[in-house]
């Protein structure tokens, strides 16, 4: 985070700086964590994806920019917010995003069930964590690829394997298990 920061404010007084010529703008755009893919189109229902990621800066000539939108996104990280900046906005602009991890929360009926999970239904192995559990960790394929997870517990039946599909916002996985007999 004080990379970013550090980088941001060089940046700032670069621009500040540079920003004396009428005919040249500038344009930076930088996310927390760095990395994330760059989205942008005239509105924000005409996205798409660039090949730059953040932290990325562009210039051209001109007087002003002209009204344009943009978001990032990075895998384990919900999409940021859309922002958009005006026609006429000013020659030096910094967008900064700050991206919030993926959660995936397991909860189970009755709780403290052992969770399991993996990428396929076959190879699901022992997490050594039990219900309830969130996991927040923006590098774990838990939180966005397609998983597949199962609670086991004592006296109980072993649940259904689930599969949640790619995720880009929090999910939450709830099982109920039924009594052995």
């Amino acid at each position: 985070m004080k990379r970013s920061s550090s980088l941001i404010a060089v940046l700032s007084m670069l621009l500040l700086f540079c920003g004396c010529t009428k005919h040249l703008v500038y344009e930076v755009i930088t996310s927390f964590p760095e990395g994330a893919g760059i989205y942008w189109g005239k509105t924000a229902n005409e996205l798409v994806p660039t090949p730059y990621t953040t932290l990325n800066s562009r210039s051209m000539e001109g007087e002003y920019w002209k009204s344009w939108c943009y978001q990032v996104r990075k895998r384990g990280y919900r999409p940021s917010k859309i922002v958009c900046r005006p026609d006429g906005d000013e020659n030096r602009t910094i967008n900064f995003f700050n991206l919030e991890k993926i959660k995936t929360k397991i909860t189970s009926d009755p709780s403290d069930a052992q969770i399991y999970w993996g990428e396929s239904p076959d190879h699901l192995r022992n997490t050594r964590r039990l219900t309830p559990w969130i996991e927040d960790g923006a590098n774990s394929k838990a939180n966005y690829e397609n998983w597949y997870f199962q609670v086991k517990k004592a006296g109980y039946e072993d649940s259904e394997v689930i599969f949640a599909p790619i995720a880009e916002e929090d999910r939450a996985i709830h099982i109920v298990l039924e009594p052995s007999e």
